[in-house]
Parts: C-alpha cells; sequence; structure tokens
C-alpha cells in the first residue's frame, strides 16, 4: 500500500511538474483539474508531508475527503447566487439589505466552517498528533495565498477587494 501511495504522489508530482514546463495558455479553454482531482492531489502531498504510514494513510484519507468535502459544502451554501446582466446594461448597485445580508451571510459561513473543523479536528486527533494538523491547516491556509498569486501571474490582477483596507 505504501508503495502504491508513494508512486502516485511521485506521478501527480511529474504530472505537475510536466504541466508547469509546457508554456502557459491562460485562456479559457485551458483544462483546469476537477475538485475531486484537486482534493486527491492534495490529500496525496499531505500524505507524503506527514509521512504516514500505510495504516495511518488508510484512516487519513477518507477522512480527509470528507472534511474537504463538508468544507466545500458550506461554502457553497453562502455562495451567492449570480444575476444574469444584460449585454450593454450597467451593473445594478447592491443595496443596503443587500450588502448587510452578505454581511451576515459572511459570520454565519464562519460560524459553520469553525464547526466544521472543530468535529473534524476530533477525527483526525484519534490518529494524528497536533503537529501533524496544524499542517493540513497550514496548507489550506497557503492553498488560498497560492490561487491568488496564480491569477496575478496569469494577468487577471487580483480578485476584488484584493489588498483594500
Amino acid at each position: 500500500m505504501k508503495k502504491m501511495i508513494v508512486f502516485l504522489a511521485v506521478a501527480a508530482i511529474s504530472a505537475g511538474i510536466a504541466l508547469n514546463a509546457q508554456p502557459k495558455k491562460g485562456g479559457p479553454d485551458q483544462p483546469r483539474p476537477s475538485r475531486e482531482q484537486m482534493v486527491e492531489f492534495q490529500c496525496m502531498k499531505l500524505v507524503e508531508e506527514l509521512a504516514l504510514d500505510d495504516a495511518t494513510a488508510d484512516r487519513f484519507i477518507p477522512v480527509f475527503k470528507a472534511y474537504k468535502n463538508d468544507i466545500f459544502a458550506v461554502k457553497q451554501k453562502y455562495q451567492p447566487a449570480k444575476k444574469e446582466v444584460e449585454p450593454g446594461a450597467e451593473p445594478s448597485r447592491k443595496t443596503d439589505a443587500e450588502i448587510e445580508q452578505m454581511i451576515l451571510n459572511r459570520f454565519a459561513q464562519s460560524r459553520e466552517i469553525i464547526d466544521v473543523r472543530e468535529g473534524y479536528y476530533k477525527k483526525f486527533r484519534a490518529f494524528l498528533s497536533p503537529r501533524q494538523i496544524q499542517k493540513i491547516y497550514d496548507q489550506e491556509k497557503n492553498q488560498g495565498h497560492g490561487m491568488k498569486r496564480e491569477q496575478m501571474n496569469r494577468g487577471g490582477g487580483p480578485g476584488p477587494g484584493f489588498g483594500k483596507k
């Protein structure tokens, strides 16, 4: 089992290096990995980074995938619906009530994410050390920073509100 995990990790890293060696297209037709593929890659990277043995990896993988799926579900729940804008029409400004609702939704989302993290902390703690769990949280935090850097490197600039204080 451990040989298979190491093989998958090496294959994933090799594929990533090969993809980075190709010229960047940056176009909308460039295929992007699915969310499931990204979770799988993160999972294998963490198994390697945490130096998990076969038995621990077998316990870790399904719990980590469930954790990521639960976090994703909470974020999707509070994702604002995209409004259709007619071509040439000026985008509408948000009302105070809409802004207030967005703020309240952000608070509710944060509370739910904390609840999910706390619940999974207890599950992870059954077979991981606090230091290993911290590495999971660090990777999650750094992933967000990596997305911002990727967007900047593609020439898209930061997302709305980036760097505003």
